[in-house]
């Protein structure tokens, strides 16, 4: 069990409730729109709370880490923003862009690893020669 205690307290039932309408990639909400309806402003610090909120109830845990229902809360890939799922095509274009990002992930850990592995660690006097 994971959370985002630095959350603010009711974020996530905010979220729900300003999303509520937003079932459809046509009625998607932008982080900034969320942002400025929930705090009155936008930040780097609203985006990254709303984005953590929301992964969070995609993963079905509150800010503590605690089971709660799964939102089928997906984002617009298109125009940005985000919704509900309300067909089977909008749930899947978003699956299928979470795993061509899980599939550029591996693909770097996997590279990295061998890399680093190979017998060729770069000491840091190497490291500062080849950036030079």
């Amino acid at each position: 069990m994971g959370g985002k205690p630095n959350l603010p307290d009711d974020l996530q039932m905010q979220i729900k409730v300003k999303l509520a309408w937003a079932v459809g990639a046509e009625k998607a909400i932008s982080k900034e729109d969320l942002s400025m309806a929930i705090f009155g402003k936008y930040t780097p610090t609203t985006d990254r709370q709303i984005r953590e909120a929301i992964s969070l109830l995609q993963n079905g845990q509150n800010k503590h880490g605690e089971e709660i229902p799964v939102e089928i809360i997906v984002a617009d890939l298109v125009n940005g923003g985000y919704f509900y799922a309300q067909t089977d095509t909008e749930f899947e274009l978003y699956m299928a862009d979470n795993q061509s990002r899980i599939d550029r992930l591996v693909e770097k850990r996997t590279s990295m690893y061998q890399r680093w592995y190979k017998g060729k660690k770069v000491k840091p006097s190497g490291l500062q020669e080849r950036m030079f």
